[in-house]
């Protein structure tokens, strides 16, 4: 395009797409044409880049997903592993903390910020992050894994809290 070329905007057509999105309820994936079977062919290439230890590629598969479907918890929880994995301990909180508004009974995003809290020895956000996997975890078996896994980092952290209030 030429320097003094100037671009027309649809004002119009962008006000009627954030209505749709951030009122009706909307996600991109519906204006891009994308089916969901491709929406889970696309996580099941993002899955297998993370399981090969390929994140950067897995990351933005992630991304992907998570712009065409941002309501999808496990698409953040799947860029919140990635992130982790990569050692970006709080863009990781940040993508699980969204996974968790969009799947809030699952224990695995507050697990996992609980996690990445740890490793930036933010013992106090790691706490409140176990206690809420335990909340969300007790007594359902399929989550029995995550929750003895929060007992145990729970534990972890207040002896730690503890030696640091004997320093």
């Amino acid at each position: 395009m030429p320097a003094d070329a100037t671009t027309e905007i649809d004002l119009e057509a962008i006000e009627a797409l954030d209505k749709a999105i951030n009122e009706e309820g909307h996600i991109l994936k519906d204006f891009a044409g994308v089916t969901d079977d491709e929406m889970e062919a696309l996580y099941a290439v993002a899955l297998q880049e993370f399981d090969a230890g390929k994140f950067e590629d897995a990351e933005n598969r992630f991304l992907l997903l998570c712009r065409l479907d941002h309501y999808s918890g496990k698409f953040w929880l799947g860029l919140g592993a990635t992130r982790q994995m990569m050692k970006r301990y709080q863009d990781a909180i940040n993508s699980y903390a969204l996974a968790g508004v969009h799947d809030a009974e699952n224990p695995v995003p507050g697990l996992r910020a609980a996690e990445c809290y740890l490793a930036m020895g933010d013992l106090e956000n790691a706490l409140s992050g176990a206690k809420a996997a335990i909340h969300w975890s007790e007594g359902k078996p399929e989550f029995a894994a995550f929750y003895d896994r929060a007992q145990a980092l729970m534990e972890s952290v207040k002896r730690q809290q503890g030696q640091g209030a004997k320093a």
